[in-house]
């Protein structure tokens, strides 16, 4: 299922996909040093897609959308977002 969903992401004519991760996610050791660095190069990689933006949310950031969980914003071209 993973694979499908990269996979849709990464076609292209596909509408953009927006990440927020938490600077957790990038300093905290998971899986030992190898997995993380592997982890940093595709997130590297991914970045590099046009469609693809990924941005940090820097641990002084106290009060914020997401600090409750995490948001999902689908927009249309001829419908209104949806929250």
């Amino acid at each position: 299922m993973r694979a499908e969903r990269q996979e849709l992401l990464f076609s292209s004519g596909l509408a953009a996909a927006w990440f927020v991760l938490d600077e957790g996610v990038l300093r905290r050791p998971y899986g030992g040093r190898a997995a993380m660095c592997d982890q940093l190069m595709h997130l590297e990689t991914v970045a590099e897609y046009p469609n693809v933006f990924i941005q940090i949310m820097p641990f002084r950031a106290v009060s914020h959308p997401g600090g409750e969980g995490p948001i999902r914003v689908i927009e249309y071209r001829d419908k209104p977002s949806i929250w």
